[in-house]
C-alpha cells in the first residue's frame, strides 16, 4: 500500500505542464501555510490590516507634527545661513588681518634688506678705498 501521492503521479510531458504544475503546488502550500497559521492562532489579513491602521497617527496629529518639523527645519535653515554669512564676515576680516600684517612684514624686510645693501655697499666703499 502507497501512503504517497507523489508516487503515483507521472510527471506531465512539456515545460509549460512542469509549470502549470509548480505553480498548482505553490498555490497549495501557500493555502495551507496560511491554514496552519491560522490554526496556531495568528491574525488574519484583515486584523493585521486593522491594527496596523490603529497604530497610525490621526490624520490632524500628523498634520500638526509635520508642522512643528518644518517649523523647526526653518529654524535650522536661518541658524545656518546666520553662521553661514557670520563665518564669511569673520573669514574676510581674517584675510584683511593677515594681508595687512603680510604687507608690514614685507616692509621691515624690505627696510632690513635696504639697510644691509647700504651697509654693504659701505663697506665695499671702504675696501676699494
Amino acid at each position: 500500500m502507497d501512503f504517497l501521492i507523489a508516487d503515483s503521479l507521472t510527471p506531465p510531458p512539456g515545460l509549460a505542464s512542469w509549470m502549470a504544475c509548480l505553480a498548482f503546488l505553490m498555490v497549495m502550500l501557500n493555502q495551507g501555510w496560511k491554514l496552519a497559521g491560522n490554526l496556531r492562532g495568528r491574525p488574519s489579513g484583515v486584523e493585521l490590516r486593522q491594527e496596523v491602521h490603529a497604530s497610525f497617527l490621526p490624520r490632524q496629529d500628523f498634520e500638526h507634527f509635520r508642522g512643528a518639523i518644518e517649523i523647526r527645519l526653518s529654524d535650522l535653515e536661518t541658524d545656518t545661513e546666520e553662521r553661514d554669512r557670520a563665518l564669511r564676515i569673520d573669514l574676510a576680516q581674517m584675510e584683511a588681518r593677515l594681508n595687512a600684517a603680510s604687507e608690514r612684514r614685507l616692509d621691515e624686510f624690505n627696510k632690513r634688506l635696504i639697510e644691509q645693501i647700504r651697509e654693504l655697499a659701505r663697506i665695499q666703499g671702504r675696501l676699494e678705498s
